[in-house]
């Protein structure tokens, strides 16, 4: 779990299962040297980052100089649909 304080509060990440991370969309992916190298790329890459990140799942890096990547998540949207009235 991650602990971040973000302007006046603390926020906690939590680290998801394969499961529970079906459940959620990918907010964005970051390969690094550690976990909090990670975060430090999905807040500075992602938007709006904080306010929508939910969990996160570590996984194994993709690129041989990385030691760790992690896939961040969101709520999933509902996709909104549009009706034809006629």
């Amino acid at each position: 779990m991650f602990k971040v304080r973000e302007k006046d509060r603390l926020l906690e990440i939590p680290e998801l299962s394969e499961s529970e991370s079906k459940k959620h969309e990918i907010l964005g992916e970051a390969e690094g040297q550690n976990e909090h190298h990670c975060l430090y790329l999905g807040a500075k890459h992602g938007e709006n980052f904080f306010a929508r990140v939910v969990g996160y799942r570590k996984v194994p890096a993709t690129k041989k100089e990385m030691k760790i990547r992690v896939i961040f998540y969101a709520k999933t949207q509902a996709k909104k649909l549009k009706s034809k009235k006629g």
